[in-house]
């Protein structure tokens, strides 16, 4: 794609090239306890020690390891070589159990081994190329990164007028040109070498990807431009307070006592997780939370006894009464959306990891939200909602950004059954331009709720028919066709679909 013509013209897109010679381990240990450099802001820092976190939790997990795997060979030397288990003597049983401490250690020191390597690839996967809207300093390394675009792009064009200019000169007039333009002669050979298709020089595709990088850069600049005027301020309510935190970029719900179960459940459906540092329920300030925000503020109103309802603040200076934000693509109805009617899907992909798909109409268009559950430490992440949108290939698409800046797209189309088919896609990490990759084998299928299956012409149920083209009545949770009747055929059915978490 584009980062492989960038690198084959040796084009910098801040990414390391290739061939840098690591550094020994003993210069990363003394860089490690060095002190940060003042340079750092606060957010560059925290990934920093993010970073060493799972260092040195990979380090203590191994030296763990270490130490049951040797126990066990300790224990295994005592017994003589080709020594069996004496049947029916006194000590069978003593040396039974023996040997299975010796299997235990060993279980143990590799299941610790498979810990510290998951470590590793958790302090590897900290990811320095994303640019996070947490760091203070996005909208210039932003805008630093759209200048390197633009640079790029003016050289990749420049170097097809020349290859076309010259072509009838020959390949040493063209490699001449490009060597002109300030390509090396390795460079130039190689710009010149014709691709699988028979293209010479930089792909019409390679051009328009990398303007698309470019649009959607601009427009991430405009938006965290927007997000850096406004204001931090920390209101009052009968159940506790709502501080939107500028300084780290979150909301954040502060309760005088530890809430009952139901508000905990409101605040993890919403997207909002404890935050042990902040003694806080917070969620990264986006137009998405300002309007979760909304939402579970209206909720906690209604769970309050009268009483107390009555000692609220002035709504003049409410959260939920602040004007809507413009550039938010999303303008969701006052009232409390009924839960059940909705649908939703589930998918696993190849790590392991389970991703929840749940969709609404809002104001005539479709509305997704996804979570992510991490395989390993079961924390869930929910992203901002997104609007679907039409798409040529996948029916209706919406665009989702992780906290880490990792871009997923999910797409929803007519699947074979005549159902509808959920897919996932992701962003490579290493990629300058858009190289999308399904993350998943099998596609999820979307499921109806309740609500859209009992109620006659239901609202929301026509929205989802005029976008998906399919009737919500036919995408039941279980179907119960003939075909998928049999028990062997439906649990392989439900194992291509997943299940919900």
């Amino acid at each position: 794609m584009v980062r492989n013509a960038l690198e084959k013209a040796g084009i910098v897109q801040g990414i390391a090239p290739e061939g840098v010679t690591p550094k020994p381990a003993a210069d990363l240990q003394k860089e490690q306890k060095a002190p940060e450099a003042p340079g750092k802001n606060t957010y560059a820092q925290k990934i920093e020690a993010r970073k060493e976190r799972y260092r040195a939790l990979s380090d203590k997990t191994r030296a763990r390891a270490k130490a049951h795997i040797e126990q066990a060979r300790r224990m295994a030397d005592a017994i003589p070589f080709g020594q069996p288990i004496l049947v029916g003597h006194h000590s069978e049983g003593r040396d039974r159990r023996y040997r299975a401490r010796i299997h235990q250690n060993f279980g143990k020191g590799f299941d610790l081994l498979k810990k510290a390597e998951y470590y590793e690839r958790r302090a590897k996967g900290v990811n320095d190329y994303a640019i996070s809207a947490d760091d203070p300093d996005a909208v210039k390394k932003l805008r630093e990164r759209v200048e390197n675009l633009k640079s790029s792009q003016e050289r990749m064009k420049a170097a097809n007028a020349a290859i076309r200019k010259h072509q009838k000169d020959g390949p040493e007039a063209q490699q001449a040109a490009l060597e002109h333009l300030g390509f090396k002669p390795e460079q130039a050979q190689q710009i010149l070498t014709p691709d699988v298709m028979g293209t010479v020089g930089f792909a019409s595709y390679s051009l328009s990807n990398n303007n698309a990088n470019i649009r959607r850069l601009e427009e991430r600049i405009q938006i965290l431009g927007k997000a850096q005027a406004l204001e931090d301020r920390e209101t009052p309510y009968a159940w506790g307070t709502v501080r939107e935190n500028r300084e780290i970029n979150r909301i954040q719900f502060r309760f005088e006592d530890k809430p009952d179960e139901a508000v905990r459940k409101l605040m993890k459906s919403s997207g909002f997780r404890w935050a042990p540092s902040e003694s806080a329920w917070q969620r990264q300030w986006t137009g998405n939370a300002v309007y979760a925000a909304r939402d579970v503020i209206k909720k906690l109103d209604a769970l309050m006894p009268p009483e107390q309802a009555a000692a609220a603040p002035d709504s003049a200076h409410r959260l939920d009464n602040a004007p809507a934000p413009k550039s938010h693509a999303v303008n969701p109805s006052d009232a409390i959306r009924d839960p059940s009617a909705a649908l939703a899907a589930a998918i696993k992909d190849r790590d392991g990891d389970w991703y929840q798909l749940s969709v609404q109409e809002n104001d005539g268009r479709l509305v997704g939200t996804l979570q992510r559950r991490d395989a390993e430490t079961g924390l869930v992440e929910t992203m901002p909602a997104s609007v679907f949108q039409p798409d040529v290939n996948y029916g209706v698409v919406a665009r989702f950004e992780r906290e880490s800046g990792e871009l997923l797209a999910v797409g929803l189309s007519r699947g074979r059954d005549g159902g509808v088919e959920l897919k996932v896609f992701s962003q490579s990490r290493d990629a300058a331009v858009f190289a999308w990759q399904r993350i998943h084998e099998y596609p999820g299928h979307l499921r109806a709720n309740e609500a859209l299956q009992k109620v006659p012409d239901h609202r929301e149920g026509k929205v989802i028919e005029q976008a998906l083209g399919v009737d919500p009545k036919m995408l039941d949770p279980l179907p119960v066709r003939e075909a998928y009747k049999s028990p062997a055929r439906l649990q392989e059915r439900q194992k291509q679909q997943g299940v919900e978490f």
